[in-house]
């Protein structure tokens, strides 16, 4: 009969185990001892007197890949045989432990297996004469972990909160749940650690990397060394904007202590070196994981900063030939999870406390790698390239909605449906409407500014990229009123021979609309001001107006309007056409006043005269004459 353990144990047969895993240094192994005590409780195979009976023989027993040594012996001394088993697990492998008696309803067997593991970095297990880090798992129906560890110069730690240590040498963890129990164990010195380094060209310049690593582990530390030659400029070209960190980037073999459990964490901040650390046994497309956060600054949202590194390392493994030991699972094979990605932040503690918080944090890693490889399958690789190279350059951090924003400019995609499936909750469905009904009406906007010759508007495309759409539509009536009379501005200067400068391209793409509009319909007034004055110039003039325009010049007036019109000062242009077109309406009045000006002062000048002459004939000089 079959047993499947952990978690498989059938009710009518039951497993007690106790598992002692003792580490030495010394020979580089971790032995493992199991106790384990099956009870039958299978009534199916009570023994029969008078015809043959079933009973259960042979326990499948998992242990680890790479377990050496294996062996078996029962409660009697008798040596058991073992059968290894091969599965499809990269961790578990079977040993088919057989019975030297049978087992019948109502009995009892009990047996020792044990094993040693040695490095099997596949596994997570690595075994040195300075660093050991290992899971230590359960096994049956309820089970008791123990642990010994070596003293001093030698630390440990074990990370199971239900794990107690007993003394400075042990440690007793009782098993409530063994489907979800793993205990993290760790021994090193912290006296056994080397160091080396080597250069990488990145961003036009010469980056140094430093690699620190548990004594032993040379081999390791030069594997790395080696992807960071190739991984850091491949890394570079796949974000699409160049490194900009520290000179120095330090990598350090860590224990799972310092990384809170994590297989590779990269800091967030990097001031005069940049620190990524890796755990001994993590793989290829983990460690590109973390040198990909290397570019990770521009993204505030963990979701983004962790999806686009996950899919920049699995693109990057597959470019360099490089197996993808360690990449994630597909998010069809685990539990679903109401987690919208938008909401999913970096935990408070480490390493996580309950299982149930792991759970979560490996879902939102799952899901958020899912959502960038279906965003990368949607817009293509070169638009998140695009799209890294604006937020570089704009130097803020984008969170969820702003990234959306600037992947659909550069990738000329609508997103909507995408995000408001993944990322954002249902809450805000309504807001991503808005949000395509405003940027619906700005790109018909955008159209009809280009065919003006015109660019963005900023202050739309601020309270867009803000989302506040009602704020960015009240702003879009007052842009499309401008743009509507400018364009009537453009025809009428086209009809009179006029020109503009730049003032309004500028207040249109950098100032508030209603500016814009303000001084769209000062050009209006200009405008008609002078096709008023204009009419005036080209109209007859009589003899009247021509006497009235001596001494005045509004054709030069007008053409001094035209002038300020075309260095943006309308203001001025319609002035200097509103008296150009006084002059001219005044001008036949101003004529009749001279003429009559004229006339009564020469009826004055000739009665002085006459008054003069009769005046000097009837005086005594005249007489004497």
């Amino acid at each position: 009969m079959l047993l499947l353990t952990p978690g498989h144990a059938q009710q009518a047969l039951s497993v007690e185990t106790a598992i002692r895993y003792e580490v030495r240094p010394e020979s580089r192994t971790v032995h493992v001892r199991v106790n384990a005590h099956l009870v039958n409780n299978d009534p199916q195979t009570r023994r029969q007197q008078d015809r043959p009976s079933s009973y259960y023989y042979v326990l499948d027993f998992p242990v680890p890949q790479g377990a050496t040594n294996i062996r078996a012996v029962d409660a009697a001394g008798s040596q058991l045989r073992v059968t290894p088993k091969g599965t499809e697990s990269s961790f578990w492998s079977i040993a088919s432990v057989f019975f030297a008696q049978p087992l019948y309803y109502g009995g009892t067997y009990d047996f020792t297996l044990e094993y040693d593991l040695t490095t099997d970095r596949d596994s997570d297990i690595l075994v040195t004469s300075g660093y050991i880090t290992f899971p230590a798992l359960p096994a049956g129906d309820t089970s008791t972990v123990q642990i010994a560890v070596p003293g001093s110069p030698y630390q440990a730690s074990v990370d199971h909160p239900d794990c107690q240590q007993q003394s400075a040498t042990e440690y007793r963890c009782p098993v409530a749940d063994p489907e979800s129990f793993v205990a993290w164990v760790e021994v090193f010195r912290p006296d056994q650690r080397e160091s080396t380094s080597g250069q990488v060209e990145v961003g036009g310049r010469q980056v140094t990397v430093e690699v620190s690593y548990f004594t032993g582990e040379e081999a390791w530390a030069g594997q790395v060394l080696e992807l960071f030659r190739r991984g850091l400029p491949l890394l570079e070209q796949l974000n699409g904007h160049p490194y900009s960190r520290a000179d120095t980037i330090r990598v350090v073999e860590a224990r799972r202590f310092d990384t809170g459990g994590y297989a590779g964490t990269a800091t967030d901040s990097c001031g005069n070196a940049c620190t990524i650390q890796l755990l001994p046994t993590s793989g290829n497309v983990t460690a590109l994981h973390e040198i990909a956060h290397l570019w990770s600054h521009i993204y505030r949202k963990r979701w983004i900063s962790e999806g686009v590194a996950q899919a920049l390392a699995e693109r990057a493994a597959v470019i360099l030939g490089l197996p993808l030991d360690d990449r994630l699972p597909e998010l069809s094979q685990v539990s679903p999870m109401d987690l919208p990605l938008d909401r999913w932040e970096a935990p408070a503690t480490v390493p996580l406390p309950t299982p149930r918080d792991q759970q979560a944090e490996m879902y939102g890693y799952i899901k958020s790698a899912a959502f960038m490889k279906l965003l990368l399958e949607t817009v293509g690789l070169d638009a998140l390239k695009a799209a890294n190279a604006t937020l570089a350059a704009e130097g803020q951090p984008a969170d969820s909605r702003h990234f959306m924003d600037v992947l659909e400019e550069t990738s000329g995609q609508v997103l909507d449906s995408l995000f408001t499936t993944w990322v954002f909750p249902p809450s805000e469905a309504e807001l991503v409407q808005a949000r395509r009904a405003a940027r619906d009406r700005y790109a018909r906007l955008l159209e009809a500014a280009a065919g003006q010759g015109l660019g963005e508007p900023e202050a739309v495309q601020r309270l867009l990229r803000a989302w506040d759409f009602p704020a960015a539509n009240a702003r879009m009536d007052q842009a499309e009123q401008a743009l509507s009379q400018h364009a009537t501005n453009l025809e009428a200067m086209a009809a009179h021979g006029l020109t503009e400068g730049d003032r309004f391209r500028t207040l249109w793409e950098t100032e508030e609309p209603a500016t814009a509009l303000e001084f769209a319909r000062g050009q209006d007034a200009a405008v008609q001001a002078m096709a008023r004055a204009e009419e005036r110039v080209q109209g007859p003039r009589d003899v009247w107006e021509r006497i009235g325009l001596v001494g005045s010049d509004p054709k030069a007036k007008l053409e001094r309007a035209r002038s300020a019109f075309a260095a943006d000062d309308p203001a001025l242009a319609e002035q200097l056409a509103r008296e150009a077109e006084r002059e001219w309406a005044n001008a036949g009045a101003a004529g009749r006043r001279r003429v009559i000006a004229g006339a009564v002062v020469l009826t004055l000048l000739t009665a002085v005269v006459v008054g003069s002459v009769i005046w000097y004939r009837r005086s005594p000089q005249a007489a004497r004459l």
